[in-house]
């Protein structure tokens, strides 16, 4: 049997309906693993995506189709050296020992290589793996440091920045010495020569135009010519091949392949431009400093690039086939970090945008599901933590786990992968200086909140990197900055830092970087211990303030989060229950993950309600009304009007006795649900705060608390959850703080 993961011709690979999960060699083997690294890939150019760029990725597209494709993986640093550190170490950034580029992996730290090779399998890597650096660089055969890095086998390089340096110091170089030039241009003996011309050093050859720091337009080719085979990335790819058939039949293997490209420059083939004929790739967003036709055209050379890996991935997986170990071969496809393409007037990496830190990631091959959409935030740091799993070894202080809980046939189980990483981290400081870039120094995490909303929250002790005109750097003092990045672009947009949510969630950023951002005169709460819990319902204050002051987005619970949303949007949904003498309520921001939350309970609680925004009945669930007598519903009465006093006294808007009482009574006697927590807010409105209404603007999701201080005014600050709202306004009346 053929694994449909592997890839002939792509339209020979659609018509097969096995999933990848269906075949296995054997339960007891370990299978083959292979991670493929193409270099500064971003997350939306990935051909999933067409509105966003129309790329044509027929065998990245087939490994999704028949294996499990994440839209939310994050690297842990966006920069090449210190992404591939952590991945080597299977560290997060802080705890990673390479942290700039330049500089070479120590042989002291442990890498997942070495833990492979104890483990039994044959090591390979291929391409650039920016574990060797310095002016000395991996050597003429690679050899320089690959033993003790952990590989059996390899054939290395340097990046495309520096591999041109007039003579040469890898094994790309001394492989390309010997061939001759495709184009003549350059008057040059040998292709090495040519491309040296070409391309030069950190892009300053003959070939490009530099207009930006990390900003390249190169009209000028590939000096290959028509000999498409040795260009960069092909090149690699059947040094890869050829590796792979020297690879010892005794053993798995595993093999880490790491395209130079796309990083820039971005110089392509003749053939690679022709086949960019007709098509158009929208402009950078948030960019005022570059024209719109350069920047459609050096996203079109980036695009060619990516598109021909495809092609070389396909012809790789092609001979994985004809050896026969497609069946029991994990393929994974992701990237070391993304690249701004000129968004937020950044061209490069080393961002804390999205563009730089958010990148594609596909997996595929046995025990993995097929056809499967994965939406929670990942770190690419667990790929590595999933190939340790599958090959029955672990490393001591990894902080990697395992894809698998999201990657296993039947349903994904989400909460599983949550419970042990409910954050996910990137982040990267970098002095400045190379490449004449100034410093950057930025810690970032990221939680699932529900499905329509996840946390990103940046905290820059000395302001977040210029370029981003929707949140201004506030350098050189520290900026704290938080974005809903779920769904599609333009993400990095709304600036959300004082949410409560924001704060509390910056608190787990590591060392300084948890206080470094949080202003002088917060007080946190206490930390809760790790794991945090995903459980993100409200208890009844939420409630209450949703039914006085107006509309708010709250996250929906674990379960709902799983719902796919659907069927008519009604704004801002309440759920309130009472059961085991508690009443309880959540707010939604969909229909559908409320409908799952009402149907869930029912049968379960006394009562439950579901009220749209606003707050008529939508639905209801009772086992207490029928039961009720005449001297009962006369009681009921008499407590909702004592409970209406301070409501009354409070002057609130709108707020009527019947209005009131379509909330405690309704048709369906629910003492609690509503009534009594109202009563617990209007007390406190009823002791000084006066100016509780609805929002002008009630589509919002967020709530709005404004006040007054002693010595003026403060500024409105912003919240996710109307009970973190509430609790600034109850904490302000009790310091006598507002007036």
């Amino acid at each position: 049997l053929s694994n449909p993961c592997m890839s002939l011709p792509p339209t020979m690979l659609a018509p097969l309906l096995l999933g990848c999960s269906a075949i296995v060699t054997s339960a007891a083997s370990k299978p083959n693993l292979l991670l493929l690294i193409p270099d500064e890939w971003r997350w939306d150019y990935a051909g999933f995506d067409p509105e966003e760029a129309e790329l044509r990725l027929p065998n990245i597209q087939a490994l999704a189709e028949r294996g499990t494709r994440f839209t939310s993986a994050y690297t842990p640093s966006p920069w090449c050296a210190p992404a591939r550190a952590c991945l080597a170490s299977v560290k997060f950034f802080d705890g990673s020992p390479q942290l700039l580029n330049g500089r070479s992996f120590p042989l002291t730290t442990p890498t997942w290589f070495q833990a492979l090779r104890e483990a039994g399998y044959h090591t390979i890597t291929a391409g650039k793996d920016d574990l060797t650096q310095s002016f000395q660089g991996t050597g003429l055969n690679g050899a320089r440091h690959a033993e003790e890095l952990g590989f059996d086998d390899w054939f290395r390089m340097q990046d495309k920045y520096v591999t041109y340096r007039r003579q040469p110091w890898d094994q790309f170089g001394a492989g390309t010495w010997n061939l001759p030039c495709g184009l003549s241009e350059s008057g040059k003996s040998n292709l090495y020569l040519c491309n040296d011309w070409c391309y030069g050093m950190f892009g300053r050859g003959h070939c490009c135009t530099k207009f930006a720091h990390e900003g390249f337009d190169c009209e000028g080719f590939d000096q290959v010519g028509s000999d498409q085979e040795n260009y960069v990335d092909n090149y690699i790819g059947l040094q890869a091949q050829m590796l792979l058939d020297r690879a010892p039949t005794d053993k798995p293997w595993v093999m880490q392949l790491s395209f130079p490209g796309p990083h820039p420059p971005f110089v392509i083939t003749e053939a690679m431009n022709a086949s960019m004929a007709g098509r158009s790739f929208a402009p950078a967003r948030d960019n005022q400093q570059s024209p719109t036709d350069q920047q459609r055209r050096i996203r079109a050379r980036y695009a060619a690039e990516i598109e021909n890996i495809d092609a070389v991935i396909g012809s790789l997986l092609a001979n994985i086939e004809s050896r026969g170990e497609a069946g029991n071969t994990l393929i994974v496809v992701t990237s070391d970090h993304g690249e701004q393409l000129g968004d937020q007037n950044v061209w490069g990496k080393k961002m804390p945008w999205e563009p730089s830190i958010r990148v594609p990631l596909v997996v595929c091959g046995p025990d993995v599901a097929a056809n499967r959409t994965v939406t929670v935030p990942v770190s690419t740091l667990d790929v590595i933590g999933t190939f340790l799993e599958r090959a029955g070894t672990n490393m001591t202080g990894q902080e990697a786990i395992s894809l698998d809980s999201l990657l296993q046939d039947g349903p994904a189980d989400p909460e599983a992968y949550l419970k042990n990483r409910p954050f996910v981290f990137s982040g990267l400081t970098y002095p400045g200086g190379l490449l004449e870039d100034g410093p950057v120094d930025f810690r970032v995490i990221i939680r699932h909140i529900n499905g329509t909303h996840t946390m990103k929250v940046v905290c820059c002790p000395s302001g977040c990197p210029a370029g981003n005109s929707y949140v201004p750097t506030t350098a050189p003092h520290p900026q704290l900055m938080a974005f809903n990045v779920a769904g599609k672009p333009p993400l990095d947009v709304e600036n959300l830092n004082w949410t409560s949510e924001a704060l509390e969630l910056a608190r787990y950023l590591p060392g300084k970087y948890a206080t470094a951002c949080l202003p002088a005169n917060y007080t946190p709460r206490p930390r809760p211990s790790w794991p945090l819990s995903s459980d993100v319902s409200l208890g009844p204050s939420a409630v209450a303030a949703a039914s006085v002051a107006g509309p708010a987005v709250v996250a929906s619970d674990a379960a709902a989060a799983e719902v796919e949303v659907g069927g008519e949007e009604q704004g801002r949904i309440v759920v309130t229950w009472q059961a085991d003498g508690h009443a309880d309520g959540q707010v939604f921001d969909s229909f559908a993950d409320a409908q799952h939350r009402y149907d869930e309970l029912s049968g379960r609680a006394l009562a439950v309600r579901m009220y749209d925004k606003k707050l008529n009945v939508l639905h209801e669930y009772c086992t207490m009304g029928d039961t009720m007598d005449e001297s009962e519903w006369a009681q009921l009465d008499d407590f909702a009007r004592a409970q209406y006093q301070p409501v009354e006294a409070a002057g609130l808007p709108g707020t009527s006795y019947a209005r009131f009482m379509k909330f405690t009574v309704g048709g369906c006697s629910v003492l609690g649900i509503i009534a009594w927590v109202l009563v617990d807010h209007v007390h406190r409105v009823a002791q000084g705060y006066k100016g509780v209404s609805e929002s002008s603007d009630s589509e919002a999701p967020f709530v709005r608390v404004s006040h007054e201080v002693a010595g003026g005014s403060s500024s409105p600050r912003r919240y996710h959850r109307v009970v973190d709202a509430r609790d600034l306004v109850c904490d302000s009346l009790e310091a006598e703080q507002t007036s």
